[in-house]
């Protein structure tokens, strides 16, 4: 009936809006989604199982994770949200987020139960390998252009996108040129015409690294050259950027929580 199929429809969205917290429509009564599992699907399922013939001990175990994942309402979502939040308190953005991917990758192969995942703390005994080499510094949601792009288009990307670099890609997407903040100002100051294109203006001659560079060395080619960004390629494309903003931001996070 078109009622039951309402209800069906609001208990989809509100478990996929509340998850855990959600509360459900269970023959015109409203209940909280815990209260469901534990005290009707769960038996409904058992009784399922056992009409089966589904081994005891199999769906036991099983129908034994559901129930105290609901009990602690310890899902994947909530326990990467809690320790997200906690993280923060003693970490940055960056870091938080690395030890819980690098938590889940450990735990998606350790067949715990989610429920029984603990809290993380934060690592300071690893010196932040994660900033050892370019391929976890760099950026790779990159605003690029193509050469035949009128720069206007180049100096509003950069103002939008509060950015000092564009990168200027070939159709065959290899990296060809950049444009800077720095030679905007320096064709500013010479007199601007506004029928410039981007290849106009260009860098042509690029540093580039790859992204298993070393940090240390990445710092080491800036300086030398006296660039502000390094583009990462590999294998002709265009992976990644790396900033002198960047490496600072490393160099604070590296040193923030030492005494």
């Amino acid at each position: 009936e078109k009622g039951d199929f309402d209800s069906t429809r609001q208990n989809f969205f509100r478990a996929a809006l509340f998850g855990i917290d959600a509360t459900m429509k269970w023959f015109n009564k409203t209940i909280p989604v815990q209260k469901l599992i534990l005290d009707q699907l769960l038996p409904m399922a058992k009784e399922g199982l056992d009409k089966m013939n589904i081994h005891m001990e199999d769906s036991e175990r099983y129908l034994k994770v559901i129930e105290e994942r609901v009990k602690t309402k310890q899902t994947g979502s909530k326990w990467t949200q809690k320790n997200f939040t906690s993280l923060l308190e003693k970490s940055t953005k960056f870091e938080a987020t690395t030890s819980i991917t690098r938590a889940l990758t450990k735990k998606c192969w350790s067949d715990e139960p989610v429920h029984t995942w603990e809290k993380l703390e934060v690592d300071l005994g690893d010196d932040h390998k994660h900033f050892y080499t370019v391929r976890h510094l760099m950026k790779t949601d990159i605003v690029t252009l193509q050469e035949d792009d009128i720069l206007d288009l180049a100096i509003n990307l950069m103002v939008w996108k509060n950015i000092r670099y564009v990168m200027v890609e070939n159709n065959r997407h290899q990296l060809v040129g950049l444009v800077s903040s720095r030679k905007l100002i320096r064709s500013l100051k010479e007199g601007w015409n506004k029928n410039l294109f981007v290849k106009d203006i260009m860098e042509k001659e690029i540093i580039t690294v790859l992204p298993s560079l070393n940090t240390d060395e990445a710092v080491a080619l800036m300086v030398k050259h006296n660039v502000g960004c390094l583009p990462v390629v590999a294998q002709g494309r265009l992976l990644g950027l790396v900033t002198e903003r960047d490496l600072i931001k490393m160099a604070h996070v590296t040193q923030k929580f030492k005494a």
